[in-house]
């Protein structure tokens, strides 16, 4: 396997700036950034919900989870690549088929939801619902990144913005699986009487 990083520290990020795949320099404080910090910390949410697995009091009834949280941790990475490298396509629209499959198949295994549920209710319901409001944010900056206009985003546009909304959809999914394995119940809101 070909070595991809083979230095951590260069000291060229020390005046606030950062390289980008075609070589040129940009804010830290860049949109660009930004949505790229916004994933990798959306991917590493989802790797601490993952390693909450192994403290699971019946870990082999998570495997579907995990096998599906692992992947989506993959095309994280992916799209990372395809909006720091845009002429290079990482995503398509088979992903977006998958996690909504993912989506669909999951869902039919939980009881309807009549009311907005609170996030919580268990460990490992929160720590989703987190990953859910942190893909949603990355989903929101990634539209001001297409916005912007400042790299090209057919593909982004056309494959990224739908998996990442489609992201958020399934983490919240994942969560109400947690709490049926849990047998807890959901915190139902309760609207306040004025």
């Amino acid at each position: 396997m070909k070595t991809r990083i083979s230095k951590v520290v260069t000291k060229t990020g020390d005046d606030g700036t950062t390289g980008l795949a075609n070589g040129s320099r940009i804010s830290k404080n860049h949109i660009l950034i930004h949505v790229l910090g916004e994933i990798d910390e959306l991917n590493s949410s989802l790797g601490l919900l993952l390693s909450e697995f192994e403290n699971s009091e019946k870990p082999q009834e998570l495997t579907e989870l995990k096998k599906i949280l692992t992947s989506v941790q993959h095309e994280l990475f992916n799209l990372g690549g395809e909006i720091s490298m845009p002429d290079v396509e990482l995503m398509s629209n088979k992903q977006i088929l998958e996690i909504t499959k993912d989506i669909e198949n999951l869902n039919e295994k939980l009881p309807p939801l009549r009311e907005f549920i609170l996030p919580g209710g268990s460990r490992l319901s929160s720590l989703t619902h987190v990953s859910r409001t942190l893909a949603r944010r990355a989903e929101r900056n990634l539209v001001g990144l297409i916005e912007a206009d400042f790299v090209e985003t057919n593909n982004i546009k056309k494959n990224g913005l739908p998996y990442l909304n489609r992201l958020s959809d399934l983490l919240f999914v994942v969560a109400r699986c947690f709490m049926k394995n849990k047998k807890n119940e959901n915190v139902f809101w309760e609207k306040s009487s004025l």
